[in-house]
């Protein structure tokens, strides 16, 4: 019984000392840590959610889905996180963004490449079908030669976009 009862003694003390961050409290680790990393880098990068979910009681990898506002812009990236107890690693992936994020930095990519008497007074935009990365739309601008309508065709795989105007009749 002595025996027992220091062994059931020495695992409570062992498990007792385990200074492992809680799932919450990592989350908030790895969340204040991104914010200093995109932060320091350069524009202002904010996190409006951030969710973290453990693989298994056993594991030290965690997955979830981060949502930010960079410029103005929504964006979703999913997150991995390794964690051993004492140190922590995160890695994001970009996820597709959504319809008017895109047409947004399209909008931003546009003004950029046009010359700056062009004003954009619209941009509308269809993705073809789900599992295509095609868009069309049309685009309305305000020019010194009057109001014009474009034809547009973008073309997006998840991470980078091309986009092309094309004159309407």
């Amino acid at each position: 019984m002595k025996k027992i009862l220091i062994l059931c003694c020495s695992l409570f003390v062992l498990t007792a000392c385990e200074n492992r961050l809680s799932d919450l409290e990592l989350k908030d680790e790895v969340q204040k840590h991104m914010e200093e990393t995109w932060n320091a880098e350069g524009p202002l990068v904010k996190i409006d959610t951030l969710t973290l979910t453990r693989e298994s009681k056993e594991s030290d990898k965690y997955t979830g889905i981060l949502e930010t506002t960079e410029d103005n812009l929504n964006f979703r990236y999913s997150v991995d996180v390794s964690y051993d107890g004492t140190s922590f690693e995160w890695k994001v992936t970009q996820l597709r963004m959504d319809p008017s994020a895109l047409t947004e930095s399209i909008k931003v990519s546009m003004r950029e490449n046009f010359d700056a008497s062009i004003k954009i007074n619209s941009l509308y935009l269809i993705r073809e079908s789900d599992s295509s990365n095609k868009y069309m739309g049309i685009l309305q601008t305000s020019e010194p030669g009057g109001d014009f309508k474009y034809d547009v065709i973008v073309n997006y795989d998840g991470t980078n976009f091309m986009w092309e105007t094309i004159p309407q009749d």
